[in-house]
């Protein structure tokens, strides 16, 4: 076997969630998946790269086998792998208000979960009451198609957000949208009064008896032993570009979730959101009555980690030959047995440091925060894979007995620069662009420094408001993570993006 062969066959999936074709082989059945299946938690929090978009589609994709879930159906509010279409919001000018949003997505969430009943249990007797009732608010839609359904509820909401001209007003505050006067919309027949536009969109006035629609279908739901799930992914991608909008938009979600989830366990919405939005959208004026949402926060082990690592490698039929020809017997030998150790040396100190291979690869992976991510790690994983394999291009080897782990020192600092110019760009640069400048401002300087080094590097005084705020969202974003009362340090992740000098600076051979 060489070793080209041996790395060509190893396939560590994708670190993208939606886009793993693989998942199902991959995926580590953790704690908070354990929470979510047995239904202990609606809110499901965690950074970017926690597993979120991974655990939504085993819920929703149906060649995802849970026991746990035979009776419920799990509908995914949007299309995971298109455009997240609710960015149509993003688009609209007009005035729209938490209260409003609130209604729109009660009638989008139920419009999904009745829709789904009607077509489920045709024979029930209560489902000819349940389609009139839809049909009588603009929202039976046969089949059920949830693009088709929100498309047609954003249409009449997205007119009464923007009138081309007006007559009186448009009243959005109160969450019951109507007109009164006379208005005129963009490229529809005016609404001659108040009563011809709630006939346009009925689920927008007092027709829209949300309680008794909701109440119906959990009633047919509990008489068929079934459970219905709307389930919300990507919602952080929403409204980057649009912050009060996000704010808003989120927090009508979240008090339509509440409304809906709080009459019984067959309906339900569960949703999936970073944690760093929910922070953002809730800052300032908090949210009255968060404790309703059952959240949790996703956090892994080292342990699960690990699992993440074993299950992608012994996917390979060759691999599981090489361990055999390496003499490796236990889980805690597979990845040394691919993986050479890194070797550290410091100046300073004159002192040899060894990283075992599986420690350097998580812990230069992981951001200030100090949580770890196994996007990161999958990354990483990808990456030294693929700049072994370029060496093969030059000098490929021929196993014998006892082999040497095919991926070397040099490949394993190399992949976490690679990784480490890589977040830099697609994490801190994209998602925290207006502290750009700030981050580049520490290129080429200490990892480790005090709060006087800061102040003197952005030319503030120490104790001002100004440098407080600049510390607070560096640390936000994990850029920087306090180690002391004023003593702060640079992620490993992003030391050598920023060419920083660390404490271990020069690394040898061997060892």
């Amino acid at each position: 076997m060489k070793k080209s062969e041996l790395l060509a066959d190893i396939d560590p999936g994708s670190d993208v969630g939606e886009s793993d074709t693989r998942l199902q082989h991959y995926f580590v059945k953790t704690s908070a998946f354990r929470e979510v299946i047995e239904d202990h938690a609606d809110l499901i929090l965690g950074p970017k790269g926690s597993g979120k978009t991974a655990i939504f589609r085993m819920l929703a994709e149906p060649q995802f086998d849970i026991p746990e879930l035979q009776d419920a159906v799990v509908i995914p509010a949007f299309n995971t792998h298109g455009s997240v279409f609710f960015q149509d919001l993003a688009c609209s000018n007009g005035e729209v208000t938490e209260l409003s949003l609130r209604r729109l997505w009660t009638a989008y969430i139920l419009s999904i979960a009745g829709n789904h009943v009607a077509a489920t249990y045709p024979s029930d007797t209560r489902v000819r009451g349940l389609k009139e009732a839809l049909s009588s608010l603009g929202l039976l839609d046969d089949p059920p198609q949830t693009r088709s359904i929100w498309r047609s509820l954003f249409e009449v909401f997205s007119r009464l957000t923007r009138p081309s001209s007006l007559e009186g007003r448009v009243d959005l505050g109160e969450g019951m949208p109507g007109v009164e006067g006379r208005a005129e919309y963009e490229n529809t027949p005016a609404p001659e009064t108040a009563t011809a536009a709630h006939t346009t969109a009925p689920w927008l006035g007092p027709l829209f008896d949300s309680d008794r629609l909701t109440q119906t279908i959990v009633d047919i739901l509990e008489s068929h032993g079934c459970r219905c799930w709307i389930a919300f992914d990507r919602l952080d991608e929403a409204f980057q570009d649009n912050r009060p909008l996000e704010r808003i938009a989120l927090r009508g979600l979240m008090r339509a979730h509440i409304d809906i989830s709080s009459y019984s366990s067959a309906l339900r919405t569960k949703l999936f959101l970073r944690s760093d939005v929910l922070d953002r959208i809730t800052q300032g004026t908090g949210f009255v009555n968060i404790t309703h949402l059952r959240t949790l926060r996703i956090r892994w082990s080292r342990e699960h980690l690990h699992d993440i690592v074993l299950k992608r490698l012994l996917e390979s039929d060759l691999m599981i030959q090489f361990l055999h020809m390496c003499g490796v017997q236990n889980r805690e030998d597979v990845v040394p047995a691919l993986m050479s150790p890194v070797v550290e040396v410091s100046k300073r100190k004159k002192q040899r440091k060894t990283i075992r291979p599986f420690a350097y690869m998580v812990e230069r992976s992981v951001d200030a925060s100090g949580e770890w991510n196994p996007r990161n790690v999958v990354s990483y994983l990808r990456a030294a894979r693929s700049l072994e394999q370029a060496r093969c291009q030059f000098a490929d080897v021929q196993f014998d007995e006892n082999p040497r782990p095919p991926i070397g020192q040099d490949t394993m600092v190399n992949a976490w620069q690679s990784l480490s110019k890589d977040r830099l760009i697609d994490t801190l640069y994209a998602e925290h662009n207006s502290l750009r400048a700030s981050f580049e401002r520490f290129k080429n300087g200490p990892q480790r420094f005090d709060r006087k080094w800061m102040a003197d590097l952005f030319g503030m005084p120490e104790a001002s408001g100004e440098l407080a705020e600049l510390i607070s969202s560096l640390e936000y974003c994990g850029f920087i993570g306090q180690t002391g009362r004023t003593l702060y340090r640079i992620a490993d992740l992003y030391r050598p993006a920023l060419g920083l000098n660390p404490k271990w600076e020069d690394r040898v051979s061997g060892g």
